[in-house]
């Protein structure tokens, strides 16, 4: 009689489904595993018993980390608000603060919009990839949600939000920089009307 492997199992309209490999199907399987299961054990250098130990040691390194990374851009975006109030153009007490930044995670971008429409009178324009994120303060005059339909019929791309936060994507990657400066040109029209 032949190897047989019971791969899997599943509940299917009340009934269980067996998933199971024979022959060469099965040995192949064994023999992928196997390797997989090595170069897991040399890399996180346990033996293959204690794989679920030092992947959970792994899951919690990372999120202690991504905790960390978020403190730290926190604090970092605390020093860089006086710079960012500073350096933006200004239309009618409202400051149009335009960052770019490929590298946060959309949490983290999102968070760092709001705190700062939070931290002045603001329209913040944040463009990550091929996404452009919208926060707006409380007393600015426009919606973030309309700012993004807008936007969208004069130079395209898709999206939505509420009056505060709003985000689209489709925004050309190939010219970003005009995209954002016919954006901000916009916005001076609509805060001044």
């Amino acid at each position: 009689m032949g190897t047989i492997k019971i791969v899997g199992q599943e509940r299917l309209r009340g009934h269980l489904r067996i998933v199971f490999l024979t022959g060469r199907q099965a040995l192949d399987d064994y023999r992928k595993k196997h390797l997989i299961l090595t170069e897991l054990s040399r890399k996180l250098t346990c033996h293959f018993e204690n794989l679920g130990d030092g992947v959970a040691r792994l899951v919690e390194q990372e999120s202690a980390l991504r905790r960390e990374l978020t403190r730290l851009n926190t604090r970092l975006l605390n020093y860089e608000l006086v710079n960012l109030k500073n350096d933006s153009p200004e239309v009618h007490g409202v400051k149009i603060v335009v960052r770019k930044s490929d590298e946060l995670d959309m949490k983290t971008i999102k968070d760092q919009a709001i705190k700062t429409t939070e931290a002045f009178k603001s329209v913040v324009l944040f463009a990550s990839g091929d996404r452009l994120l919208i926060a707006v303060s409380e007393d600015v005059g426009v919606k973030a949600d309309a700012l993004v339909k807008l936007i969208s019929e004069k130079f395209g791309g898709r999206g939505g939000g509420g009056s505060a936060f709003a985000q689209m994507g489709g925004i050309p990657l190939e010219n970003r920089e005009s995209f954002l400066n016919n954006v901000v040109e916009l916005l001076k029209d609509e805060i001044s009307s």
